[in-house]
């Protein structure tokens, strides 16, 4: 997975850069097929909105969150998509057992007998 930290109207040192990009990458626990994070800090006066995309398999995922400090508002991000991820996967998961459910309804249906 491919990390990129964007910080807008302020400088982002290393330490907080790193810590960014390292709860980013925790990410991976929930989900394997994450294929690209952009994480963008904005500062307007004293408030600080932190914005993630994640590219992931089949679409790009978004969260937002406001926070006075790069740390907070990178975890309050990072939780609210986790919470994301794990419902996507649930998603993918429900579309696929949908889909073996299906299969076997089609081929022992009604009407047809199974040959032994």
């Amino acid at each position: 997975m491919q990390i990129k930290v964007t910080s807008r109207h302020f400088e982002l040192d290393d330490r907080e850069r790193a810590f960014a990009e390292e709860e980013v990458s925790k990410l991976q626990r929930y989900f394997n097929n994450i294929i690209d994070a952009h994480l963008i800090l904005e500062q307007e006066k004293s408030r600080l909105t932190a914005e993630l995309g994640l590219k992931v398999y089949g679409t790009v995922l978004v969260a937002r969150s406001n926070g006075f400090e790069p740390v907070s508002a990178v975890e309050k991000v990072t939780n609210i998509m986790q919470r994301r991820l794990k419902k996507y996967k649930a998603k993918l998961q429900d579309k696929k057992a949908k889909g073996r459910s299906l299969e076997k309804r089609t081929i022992n249906g009604p009407g047809v007998t199974p040959q032994e």
